[in-house]
């Protein structure tokens, strides 16, 4: 391609060199294009082909991510990789999915799509099953990440950051319980409101995914490995259908909350067996104080 003559004192670059350069030389009717309608044609040009460059890299990196959840989770499936108890080579699976995860969100931040119904049509993250994706089979290393986190809190200066996030972590627990217990609550609150029912289960399930994801923020600032290499959406989020008649958006939004879900009930082995005992009083007087409000 021919480059622009060098910009020197006392030049001006010409619409001649602009046509040579960028074929450009086009007539808008019977009147041939000046050298600043040119670079303005220019400047869009460059700008639409970064855009499509930028929109290439967050496809690439949102399919490389979504390859190795795919090549994770046949293996686990045909039992052809065990990790349970190889945190190491587990980690080479999470570290590179997150290298990919993270890029894409790079690309994406670069992208600055329209609204979310745009990126998700571009990036399309789901899938049918997500028993097996990398985030949740991390819910196997739940305790060690955990105990790595509180070690590195109590190794940290006291403050008052640092009791509220003692107490932040030792939190996910109750935060998972109330959850699955709102969502098994079927036959309580859901007799009264079916809508209160499913804001309550919404309610409780945002909340667990922000105290997962604060938990995530508190480990890497201490610079210990977090729960999950990456973050999850919450939904409160107005949603039209409308924007979303494939189903993109509202296939991304499930994924991230079956993903939680899944984590939780790996991490908290116990809870689907014994969830009704492990209830404590606050997340039974919670739920209790919701009915009340249904009555009334």
């Amino acid at each position: 391609m021919h480059q622009l003559p060098e910009k020197r004192k006392g030049y001006t670059r010409t619409a001649e060199d602009l046509k040579n350069t960028y074929g450009l030389g086009r007539s808008m009717g019977k009147k041939a294009l000046s050298t600043m309608e040119m670079e303005e044609l220019v400047t869009k040009e460059r700008k639409k082909a970064y855009k499509e460059s930028v929109l290439d890299g967050v496809k690439y990196f949102a399919k490389q991510y979504r390859c190795v959840e795919s090549q994770f989770a046949r293996k686990i499936e045909d039992k052809s990789l065990q990790l349970v108890n190889d945190e190491k080579k587990f980690k080479g699976w999470e570290n590179e999915a997150a290298e990919y995860y993270n890029k894409m969100k790079k690309y994406e931040f670069e992208a600055n799509f329209a609204n979310r119904y745009e990126r998700d049509r571009i990036e399309d993250i789901s899938t049918p099953k997500v028993e097996n994706t990398i985030e949740v089979y991390s819910g196997n290393f739940f305790e060690n990440r955990k105990d790595a986190i509180i070690e590195a809190l109590n190794n940290a200066p006291k403050s008052k950051k640092r009791a509220e996030n003692l107490n932040t972590v030792a939190s996910l627990e109750e935060y998972a319980l109330k959850h699955l217990w709102a969502v098994q609550d079927y036959k309580g609150l859901r007799q009264i409101s079916a809508r209160a029912y499913a804001e309550h289960c919404q309610d409780t399930h945002n909340a667990l995914i922000e105290c997962l994801n604060t938990i995530n923020s508190i480990a890497r600032e201490h610079h210990v490995t977090p729960l999950t290499f990456r973050d999850f959406e919450t939904n409160e989020y107005y949603y039209d259908k409308k924007e979303d008649p494939a189903g993109f958006t509202d296939a991304r939004a499930e994924y991230d909350r079956a993903i939680v879900e899944k984590y939780c009930e790996k991490a908290f082995s116990s809870i689907g067996d014994t969830r009704d005992n492990l209830l404590t009083t606050e997340v039974a007087s919670s739920i209790a104080e919701f009915h009340r409000l249904g009555e009334d």
